[in-house]
C-alpha cells in the first residue's frame, strides 16, 4: 500500500499496480495498519512513510510514486517527527 485516501464512506487503497476500494472508515483502517510504517498526513489521507519521495512543507504536499498527496497543517509536525525517527 502506497497511501490510503477517503472518498465519501469509502477508503481507496492505492498500490503500485491498482486501486482497491473498501467500505470502512479511515480511523478503523488506520488501526489495522502498522503504525511504524503508516502515518496520517491529512484528515483524509494515510501514507506509507517508506514510500515518501519528497515533502514540500511550503506547499503542504507529500509526493508518493509521482503523486501529490495533501499534507494538513495539523499533521505536518507529526510527520516530520516520525520521519526523523526512521
Amino acid at each position: 500500500i502506497l497511501w490510503v485516501e477517503v472518498e465519501d464512506k469509502y477508503c481507496m487503497l492505492h498500490t503500485k499496480e491498482r486501486k482497491f476500494t473498501l467500505r470502512q472508515s479511515l480511523k478503523d483502517l488506520a488501526e489495522k495498519l502498522d503504525p511504524s510504517i503508516f502515518v496520517q498526513t491529512h484528515r483524509s489521507f494515510v501514507v506509507n512513510a517508506n514510500e515518501i519521495e519528497d515533502i514540500d512543507t511550503s506547499l503542504f504536499i507529500v509526493r508518493i510514486n509521482g503523486t501529490e498527496v495533501p499534507l494538513g497543517r495539523a499533521h505536518k509536525d507529526e510527520l516530520i517527527k516520525r520521519l526523523q525517527m526512521l
